[in-house]
């Protein structure tokens, strides 16, 4: 199994540390969409229309191509593709969160009233996966579009949604 480095271990304890949900429905946010209950957000997650998940799973892919776009520029200088160990870390990276979801995320939605466990904790998942691969991968993560999901995190928000055409659009919050 592929060992993370030292930087990223600290960032899975860091995740795990946060205080989730701590400051949903509390909006001193930037520019960003907002939704004011759990059953927006999660309602959010489930539809299939220009704020729902279709839109929302293509902004999840293009942080996740974001990542893997700037390692390939990182370990060569183009966005041609790369050889590494790429698949190798992103599973160590999956275990690891996994257990998150697990011990720590799921538990936290049914403590703040989520009405729906499955949908919220499979997006944070997804995006801790990408956060993290960033983290292991690349030198700087702070120009990346993962770094303000993190902040969101960090400052208590849930991301559920995107508004838009990526790029271009925002980032929905709750």
């Amino acid at each position: 199994m592929y060992e993370l480095k030292t930087t990223t271990i600290l960032k899975i304890q860091e995740l795990k540390a946060l205080n989730w949900f701590s400051s949903i429905g509390e909006y001193q946010l930037e520019a960003v969409s907002r939704v004011y209950s759990w059953q927006e957000a999660v309602d959010l997650l489930d539809k299939e229309d220009e704020w729902g998940s279709y839109c929302y799973g293509n902004f999840v892919l293009n942080l996740q191509n974001e990542v893997s776009r700037a390692k390939a520029f990182f370990e060569t200088g183009s966005f041609r593709p790369y050889e590494s160990n790429w698949n190798e870390c992103v599973e160590s990276a999956r275990e690891h969160t996994t257990a998150m979801r697990k011990d720590v995320i799921e538990p936290k939605l049914k403590e703040f009233g989520s009405p729906s466990i499955a949908a919220p904790a499979s997006i944070i998942e997804s995006l801790s996966v990408s956060f993290l691969m960033a983290v292991e991968s690349l030198p700087r993560i702070d120009n990346l579009y993962i770094s303000k999901i993190y902040k969101y995190w960090a400052d208590g928000h849930f991301p559920c949604g995107w508004r838009g055409e990526y790029p271009d659009g925002e980032l929905v919050v709750f």
